[in-house]
């Protein structure tokens, strides 16, 4: 099942849901009617975030924002997938994977896109002939089929991996999950009471997740075609399940967590020394900063205490920036682009 809109639910809506992601049936009491039906059948649902876009500070900030209050206080919080949503996490913790997506500036990506709307309606005064839109689709579908697999043998194959292969863990497999699962809650209590990291608006780590990835790693067996879940399909799915739901966990931004003020001194530091629209290498950013850096924090209280603590915030900070599309990576470095807010 598909459903689009899922944060404008209702109140009632929300409430039939988890009943029906969780025991995978739907109670009815009706005109004196009292039955259950099932339920079984997957879940892929997308969301809106408030305000519209997701945002790396918290809720009450993007308020007060809105309500023009000075945005730069020095007091940003990390927060985490699930205060970008209007959901319960008792919601969130029911999907198997989530997955954040953003609209990142990029300019290869943008060019991509551009590309693929252009071919779309092709070249030529603007027409509204139906025959010759079909036209034009058919032509760019036909030579996107030249690169990737029809879709009718795609069906037989995912119909004929679920028919024929119901795999089991090994061993092996299950201690690794074991293992894993283990560190993830280790690591999911931890961050409750870390500083900047608001603990009732994550996605929390129990049992359910640890179903899930159950789940991903049979999944990952089945797309193999074996009988049996290996420790390489446990890796393959505790890597794709930290990458979607580790972030709304918050296990991920826990494990690089960076003090607030090292963080914007370090952001401040970088984003003078690159030139909007130019390119650095990132060893002349690190060589020109760091030492710049661990004199300026280290005089204060909480500063690094040494070159690799700062080498190692550094590069937080540049991967945060990374992420969040003030700087993308290229061949020669690290560029500065400027997004819009």
């Amino acid at each position: 099942v598909c459903i689009d809109e899922f944060d404008k639910m209702n109140a009632e809506d929300r409430v039939a849901i988890h009943e029906a992601m969780e025991q995978q049936t739907i109670s009815i009491a009706k005109a004196g009617i009292t039955t259950m039906l099932n339920s079984r059948c997957a879940v892929l649902a997308a969301a809106n975030p408030l305000f519209g876009t997701f945002s790396d500070i918290s809720t009450q900030q993007q308020r007060s924002q809105y309500q023009g209050r000075d945005r730069n206080q020095g007091n940003e919080e990390q927060v985490s997938l699930a205060e970008n949503i209007d959901f319960q996490t008792t919601i969130l913790s029911r999907f198997d994977l989530i997955f954040l997506i953003r609209d990142v500036v990029d300019a290869e990506q943008d060019k991509k896109i551009a590309q693929r709307v252009y071919e779309l309606h092709g070249t030529g005064p603007i027409t509204s002939s139906s025959n010759q839109n079909e036209r034009r689709r058919n032509e760019v579908e036909e030579r996107e089929q030249e690169k990737t697999i029809h879709m009718d043998l795609l069906k037989k194959y995912i119909a004929h991996c679920r028919r024929s292969y119901h795999p089991v863990l090994t061993e092996e497999a299950i201690s690794l999950l074991l293992n894993e699962y283990v560190d993830m809650r280790e690591r999911y209590r931890e961050g409750s009471d870390g500083p900047g990291v608001r603990a009732n608006k994550r996605i929390p780590i129990t049992v359910r997740q640890l179903e899930a990835c159950v789940r991903i790693s049979e999944a990952f067996a089945r797309m193999s075609m074996r009988h049996q879940v290996t420790p390489a399909d446990v890796r393959e799915a505790m890597s794709l399940f930290r990458q979607a739901t580790g972030e709304g966990a918050g296990i991920n931004r826990q494990q690089a967590f960076v003090p607030t003020q090292i963080a914007e001194l370090l952001q401040n530091a970088i984003l003078s020394k690159i030139k909007l629209n130019t390119t650095v290498a990132k060893s002349t950013i690190e060589r020109d900063i760091i030492n710049e850096i661990q004199a300026s924090a280290g005089d204060g209280e909480g500063g690094p205490k040494s070159r690799e603590e700062s080498l190692r915030y550094l590069n937080l900070v540049l991967a945060s920036l990374v992420g969040k599309g003030v700087l993308h990576e290229v061949d020669r470095g690290l560029k500065y682009q400027r997004q819009n807010v």
